[in-house]
């Protein structure tokens, strides 16, 4: 039974994933609708597929961001490099007992916040022409969308951040330091979500590129 309702605020957590939470994510992955499945990877699916499509996620150049409930991983946001060092691609997805409750905007501003301190100047976000809670989330961030080859792209350029903010950005901050910045402003994103705050990786020890959030 699903703890999340329109009229009630999401009481989980959204941490960072590090890879002992494959097993979470992949399961997260496998709970999905057909239609969720098909409008997250703009195609149909097979479980084979999403079991290797976890298996190659959690590279040096991707960063996953989960909120949890009872310790069941219900939505995901990804970041990963593309062609080039300064552009990479986005991509949400919000199980569908979870959806309505803010979640996305959440994830989408986490990750906002982790493409600048990486650097990137160009976010893609490809979606069905028929996702339209995807190309809204998409809009309430200033984002460009094009038509390409019948799906939506939704262009999105983080606003650089300065040198001390990005020392403190989720997920991407080498350990020690105080909070500050973007880890400010985060924490006001969590507050008004109602979500308690963010954590590191189940299983992971703090280093350069993955330190936790909540200091």
């Amino acid at each position: 039974m699903p703890h999340l309702h329109n009229n009630v605020v999401p009481t989980g957590r959204i941490r960072l994933l590090g890879s002992a939470d494959k097993h979470l994510f992949r399961s997260h992955l496998l709970r999905l609708d057909p239609e969720t499945k098909r409008s997250r990877f703009a195609m149909l699916v097979s479980d084979s597929f999403l079991e290797a499509y976890v298996e190659t996620s959690f590279s040096l150049d991707t960063v996953i961001y989960g909120y949890f409930e009872d310790d069941v991983l219900r939505a995901t946001a990804e970041l990963r490099r593309v062609a080039d060092d300064v552009s990479a691609e986005a991509a949400f997805c919000v199980e569908v007992d979870w959806r309505g409750q803010g979640l996305g905007s959440a994830l989408m501003e986490l990750v906002l916040i982790a493409a600048r301190a990486q650097g990137y100047r160009h976010i893609y976000m490809n979606c069905l022409a028929t996702n339209r809670s995807m190309q809204a989330l998409a809009r309430k961030f200033s984002a460009d969308l094009s038509f390409e080859h019948g799906d939506v792209v939704a262009h999105l350029a983080p606003a650089p951040v300065a040198a001390a903010d990005v020392a403190h950005a989720p997920g991407i901050a080498a350990s020690g330091g105080s909070s500050g910045g973007l880890i400010g402003r985060l924490r006001e994103l969590l507050a008004r979500t109602g979500l308690p705050g963010t954590a590191r990786p189940a299983g992971a020890a703090e280093h350069p590129g993955q330190a936790a959030a909540n200091r």
